[in-house]
């Protein structure tokens, strides 16, 4: 029987094996993989407003490899996003990937768009090694290197504290109402509480300012500010020559995001700093855990609005999130983030608090004629 690549909706189970060994060959053991449960879940509940297609390569009827593949349905309309190409290491060049390619152009031309995203790792320098065959396969489909991200790690074993001294906090502990999920609520920021030496002069910066924190659903008056906040991000973060454009963001979507992680198996952590003058939300920051036991976290989203910069926002709710999430995860060693090359502020922050490079990781991007 000749290779098959037939399209479906909802991930089989027997994808996870092949996840399984995919994961293992060419991301290596510095990174967590999902138990079958988290896994499954994942795939299952896709983002809100985006359709998630899987093209499925059978050869004699045994699944050998597969594509992801991410539709936005609200913004970036003429984007798709690759989320993985995956060939069972025995099948490995004979083209079962280059199968897979076509499969995702096509799927791509059916529905009208014309863009093409996915990502590959680069090893560099003292870090894990990478299999460089992921670069060369996108420079062999037509792709091109469209930005540059760098993946860098917390290690919470090598730094108990999980921060610099000068990046400490002075929190009180009066209660606040706007910690929900059984979660203890903490208290606002005293005056003086950004971290030492922050741009702007931290200390005299952040008064005026306190702490929002929750876990899973943000707190009834934040949800908008949240909505608003997560809707910058794809206008002031860099993207290189990206073709991403900004997400058009609202309330219910959050509300719909944050019903997604649920289902998915995913324990977000987040705080935020609000303007007390105003009462709005104007930075926010979440890192995620996921159903495994490795210990293992990602730092997602840190954004403040440009007319609160300067203030040392940024990193006053990240280190203050950081200690939220290990308040309620004792097990967590290490926590991962993507940084573009280019975002040199940001990545500042992480490398005060403590972050070091480990890969890089090439966003490839292939327009259709």
């Amino acid at each position: 029987m000749p290779l098959e690549i037939t399209p479906a909706a909802p991930a089989d189970d027997a994808l996870y094996a092949l996840y399984e060994l995919d994961e293992a060959v060419d991301r290596g053991a510095d990174l967590p993989l999902f138990t079958r449960p988290a896994h499954l879940a994942y795939h299952r509940h896709p983002p809100p407003a985006q359709e998630v297609r899987y093209g499925l390569a059978r050869l004699d009827g045994e699944l050998v490899g597969y594509t992801t593949l991410l539709f936005p349905q609200r913004d970036n309309l003429r984007t798709v996003e690759v989320g993985t190409v995956a060939v069972h290491p025995e099948h490995r060049r004979r083209g079962i990937g280059r199968a897979l390619a076509d499969f995702a152009v096509a799927e791509a031309r059916r529905r009208g768009r014309s863009t093409l995203i996915g990502a590959s790792a680069r090893a560099l320098p003292g870090g894990p090694a990478r299999d460089p065959a992921g670069g060369a396969f996108a420079r062999a489909l037509g792709a091109t290197c469209a930005q540059t991200e760098v993946r860098r790690r917390l290690d919470l074993t090598a730094a108990p504290d999980a921060a610099p001294a000068a990046a400490a906090t002075r929190a009180t502990t009066a209660p606040d109402s706007t910690a929900p999920d059984g979660l203890a609520p903490d208290g606002a920021i005293a005056d003086g509480a950004a971290p030492d030496g922050a741009r702007g002069g931290a200390r005299a910066g952040s008064a005026g300012y306190s702490l929002v924190r929750w876990a899973l659903r943000a707190p009834a008056d934040c949800v908008d500010d949240v909505a608003y906040l997560d809707g910058r991000l794809l206008v002031d973060a860099p993207l290189g020559d990206l073709a991403w454009e900004p997400q058009r963001l609202d309330a219910a979507r959050v509300r719909a995001n944050e019903h997604r992680l649920a289902a998915a198996l995913r324990r977000p952590y987040n705080v935020a700093a609000r303007h007390d003058a105003t009462g709005r939300l104007v930075a926010w920051t979440q890192i995620l855990c996921a159903d495994n036991a490795d210990g293992h976290a990602w730092q997602q989203i840190t954004i403040v609005d440009p007319a609160h910069r300067g203030h040392g926002l940024g990193l006053l709710v990240k280190v203050a999130n950081l200690r939220y999430a290990r308040a309620h995860e004792p097990g967590l060693r290490v926590v991962d983030t993507f940084n573009a090359a280019e975002n040199g502020h940001m990545i500042a922050i992480n490398e005060r608090m403590g972050y070091r490079p480990l890969d890089a990781w090439e966003n490839w991007q292939r327009t259709l004629d």
